[in-house]
């Protein structure tokens, strides 16, 4: 029965990143990158700090939310941000993301 309670943390902790991220990479747009990249640190430092202490205070399920909430949030950012900035660049361009433009095909 505990898989569920981590299972639904987890997707609990994605979510609320998820949202947070997308509303505040909205507000983001067409700001400073430093910006953008304070937000992501912090995003990463909270659900750090969650997961220190559902570890610190024996509850794994506040662990595994924090967790979640990471990279809900950073993915959340990128998305609401919706600017390929510094490695997301990189991957993008790697990855041939679907966002990209594409170039016409030629004609022969």
């Amino acid at each position: 029965m505990e898989i569920l309670l981590l299972t639904a943390a987890a997707l609990a902790g994605i979510a609320a990143g998820l949202w947070l991220g997308l509303r505040t990479g909205g507000r983001l747009q067409g700001g400073q990158a430093w910006r953008y990249w304070m937000c992501n640190a912090l995003a990463l430092i909270g659900g750090m700090l969650f997961a220190f202490l559902g570890q610190l205070v024996g509850a794994q399920w506040l662990a595994v939310a924090g967790l979640g909430f990471s990279g809900g949030g950073i993915t959340g950012l990128k998305y609401g941000y919706g600017a390929r900035v510094g490695v997301w660049a990189i991957h993008d361009r790697l990855l041939r993301s679907g966002d990209l433009p594409q170039e016409p095909a030629k004609r022969r």
